[in-house]
């Protein structure tokens, strides 16, 4: 990715369609997201391109029981110390495991390359706790965006954000002024 076009990524979220990788909605506000929401439910941001800053963001799923959000919120912050952790959840809803109970976890403020989320996880030994799914990371994956109700399997509980704004629960949001974590990993 070219110095301008990675200037070309800050304050947007980047949306696609799970089907269709080449449809590509770029957003930098709440209104254009609500109103692009209503028309694809199970719209995905993504979050491995090439050379592309994300929020450090964390895909977490239990079974049978809940989880513990301050446990989470402490793994995390051992990666990313002293960092504002923002989440949402879906509602949980039964399955063929049991019980399934998901969340989402963004550090704010901070801005990384995916594959450098997924090196901190397996350094910090979080890749042995069955919660934190890994398989995000890779090259060319998205992320079911804040409010989506569908996913490629049918029907999903809303993903909501707790307490924050829809932005702060998009991996592909950041901001220039982001500290930028790609140096620190390198």
């Amino acid at each position: 990715m070219s110095a301008n076009n990675r200037m070309d990524q800050y304050n947007k979220v980047i949306i696609t369609n799970i089907k269709n990788r080449e449809s590509i909605y770029v957003c930098d506000n709440k209104i254009g997201y609500m109103k692009y929401l209503e028309s694809n439910p199970a719209m995905c941001e993504n979050i491995g391109g090439y050379h592309q800053y994300i929020k450090p963001v964390f895909d977490v799923d239990a079974y049978s029981n809940d989880i513990d959000i301050d446990s989470v919120k402490a793994d995390i912050n051992m990666m990313f110390p002293n960092k504002t952790i923002n989440y949402a959840k879906r509602e949980p809803r039964e399955t063929k495991k049991g019980m399934k109970y998901s969340y989402r976890f963004y550090v704010d403020n901070v801005k990384i390359y995916s594959f450098q989320v997924k090196q901190l996880l397996i350094d910090y030994q979080l890749n042995k706790n069955p919660i934190y799914d890994l398989s995000i990371y890779d090259k060319n994956k998205v992320l079911f965006l804040p409010l989506t109700t569908k996913k490629t399997d049918g029907e999903a509980p809303k993903l909501c954000p707790i307490d924050c704004d829809i932005f702060k629960c998009s991996a592909s949001y950041v901001e220039q002024g982001f500290e930028d974590w790609v140096v620190k990993c390198d």
